[in-house]
């Protein structure tokens, strides 16, 4: 039953997750400045631990506890969900609801990139294609969101795990 519930609960809060991504992506375009930054990050750190602590305490036994290791790909697979949402706005808002926004960050890519001297024309169209590409936006957003959340993840498992109680007996369940 619990493997069930792990894809469950990953998918559930790892889509609330990535709703606050969109969210803070949202105003990111509107407003600029470091408390955004600052104040996402918190949140984000936030639920991990939250949505995290709250699977250790239903799911871990007082024999086995929860361990930082279980803590962590739950976090992993969260992020998997989060990253797939977040990429299917990517996509969205590129093809329809912010073109223009994106058209004038890609520019500015392309004019950096330009500057350099290492790349051909071929090469910057390249780029451009994938900066456009479906396929290529979700699956960079899921790998980012899986890299941010194994970072942070790393921390808020040592504190969300739940240790084993060494008192407990064999016929307390937990529950």
């Amino acid at each position: 039953m619990e493997k069930n519930n792990f894809w469950n609960d990953a998918a559930r809060y790892g889509t609330i997750i990535g709703a606050v991504a969109i969210l803070v992506d949202v105003l990111g375009m509107y407003m600029k400045g470091m408390l955004l930054s600052v104040a996402s990050l918190v949140v984000f750190v936030m639920l991990l631990y939250y949505f995290t602590k709250r699977r250790a305490v239903l799911y871990g036994t007082p024999q086995a506890g929860y361990g930082y290791g279980r803590c962590f790909w739950y976090i992993v697979a969260m992020m998997l969900f989060a990253g797939f949402l977040e990429g299917l706005f990517v996509v969205a808002a590129v093809k329809w609801l912010f073109t223009a926004h994106y058209q004038e960050a890609v520019g500015q890519t392309i004019a950096a990139l330009e500057n350099t001297g290492m790349y051909t024309p071929e090469m910057l169209e390249q780029v451009v294609d994938m900066m456009q590409s479906p396929i290529a936006l979700i699956l960079s957003m899921i790998f980012i969101a899986i890299v941010k959340g194994a970072f942070f993840g790393l921390f808020v498992s040592a504190v969300a795990k739940r240790e084993p109680d060494i008192f407990a007996d064999d016929s307390d369940n937990g529950k």
